[in-house]
């Protein structure tokens, strides 16, 4: 077995989502290849930009000749990749959402998760890039059909899946008439009443303005808006009580800081995916990523402003035409997102530095 060392962004025991996705599921995969994984940097509380230390001489000191570094960056970071390629080892890295030339540049490979995000690094750093996607998690958990419902006056259900606080929806702001919002997300649960008041006071306080406060304690109390809390597992059980899928994405945001675009357009298919694959029906706000993975009307559904998002609810409160979409989204990423082609994707690219 050939060892790869890997320093993640957060410790194997409570791992955040793209540490997860992007290393950890692939470990099986390698193993199979013939490869050793080694983590031999994973704290326990997430740093993008932590001291690595004695990073370097643990890596050599494994006998691994490839290292990819998960996110991490900074002065540390570039210290220890400049000392391991000195000593003839191969460094990737892995980075989901933003762009950062001086690593990408410091390293033998920079693997990212779209094509969009490949894009905006410099020209002359564009061999040195790849993509390899997130992979679908769990595509046995399939959502098998719309509910057949007796009561047609039953409320429909749509449902977000952020990793945020997210109490007010962004672009529509309240669900249409005969619909019901679920959003599952970074909050306490339904059961610890006290916890929730504190969670929601807290948002409150981050609020900019007054109407921004007003608009969002008017979300929090809508009678057609429920809040649950994101977990690796009640995620799907959760899903499979959906009627379709919805990610409305705030575009507002213009200024790109360290990143050469907005926030918002760097965002990866994973969330979109994750849907798509249980065979739900999903709007959403077209960026770059989802407009690579969904076509309008076919396997999925685009709207921009709140008259466009009214629309797309309306037409998908058709149950035959959700049961179509639904079909035609699991069938277009099934195999497209799979982890093992993503895994076979990764290790083609370890494999080209030896």
């Amino acid at each position: 077995m050939r060892p790869i060392a890997f320093a993640l962004v957060s410790g194997t025991g409570n791992p955040v989502p793209s540490t997860r996705i992007a290393c950890l599921n692939l470990f099986p995969h390698l193993k199979a290849a013939g490869y050793e994984p080694l983590v031999v940097f994973g704290p326990d509380r997430p740093s993008e930009m932590p001291d690595t230390g004695a990073l370097a001489d643990q890596v050599i000191a494994s006998g691994a000749r490839i290292a990819v570094f998960q996110k991490i960056h900074g002065p540390s970071v570039l210290d220890s990749i400049a000392k391991l390629r000195a000593a003839g080892v191969r460094v990737v890295y892995c980075v989901c959402d933003l762009v950062d030339n001086e690593m990408a540049a410091a390293t033998n490979a920079t693997i990212v998760v779209t094509e969009f995000l490949r894009s905006l690094y410099r020209p002359e750093l564009q061999h040195l890039i790849h993509v390899v996607h997130d992979g679908i998690e769990r595509p046995d958990v399939v959502r098998e059909s719309p509910i057949s419902r007796q009561d047609h006056s039953a409320l429909l259900r749509a449902m977000v899946v952020t990793s945020h606080d997210m109490y007010r929806l962004p672009v529509f702001d309240f669900p249409p008439v005969g619909w019901r919002v679920d959003v599952i997300g970074r909050f306490p649960p339904r059961d610890r009443r006290r916890e929730r008041i504190l969670a929601a006071k807290w948002a409150l306080s981050k609020t900019e303005d007054l109407v921004s406060r007003i608009a969002t304690i008017r979300a929090m109390l809508h009678p057609r808006i429920r809040y649950f809390p994101w977990g690796p597992e009640s995620v799907y059980r959760d899903l499979q009580q959906a009627d379709i899928g919805i990610i409305p994405v705030d575009t507002s945001e213009t200024a790109a800081g360290a990143c050469p675009a907005p926030s918002w357009k760097v965002k990866s298919e994973n969330r979109l995916t994750l849907m798509m694959a249980m065979g739900l029906p999903v709007i959403a706000t077209p960026i770059p990523s989802y407009e690579a993975v969904m076509r309008h009307g076919d396997n999925g559904f685009f709207a921009r402003s709140g008259a466009e998002w009214t629309s797309c609810f309306h037409a998908l409160s058709d149950p035959g035409l959700r049961k179509r979409v639904g079909a035609q989204a699991r069938a277009s990423v099934v195999e497209r997102f799979s982890i093992e082609l993503q895994a076979s994707r990764f290790i083609r690219v370890i494999e080209s530095l030896q």
